[in-house]
């Protein structure tokens, strides 16, 4: 599968339809190992947001999605490490090229909340 087709198989889906996140988190992050163009990871990359904001507003209990959006911004930051990794080495080049990417995307204020420890 690509990048590509999971976002079509998503679209597919009814509105409404129960969203087997966990197993989309999983195809997300197979995918993007697999990934061989900038391109295919920025469409995971939003794939990954759109589907994370949707359980976010799913109803979850305080404690639930306070879980929730700590490994979302887990996946997130280790879904950037890997784009920007040469074998095993990130490369700064890279790092920044993405950070730079992320920033232009989503705005200075809302990376800095990524940027949180957690």
């Amino acid at each position: 599968m690509r990048a590509s087709d999971l976002l079509e198989r998503l679209r597919s889906m009814p509105i409404g339809a129960p969203m087997e996140f966990k197993k989309i988190r999983d195809e997300i992050h197979e995918e993007h190992e697999r990934a061989t163009t900038t391109e295919e990871r920025v469409t995971l990359l939003k794939i990954f947001t759109t589907v994370m904001d949707r359980v976010e507003r799913s109803g979850l209990s305080p404690d639930d999605l306070e879980q929730l959006r700590a490994a979302r911004l887990q996946d997130y930051r280790l879904l950037l490490v890997r784009e920007s990794l040469i074998g095993e080495n990130v490369s700064p080049d890279i790092l920044f090229e993405v950070t730079e990417r992320e920033i232009a995307a989503v705005g200075w204020h809302q990376m800095t909340t990524f940027a949180r420890p957690l």
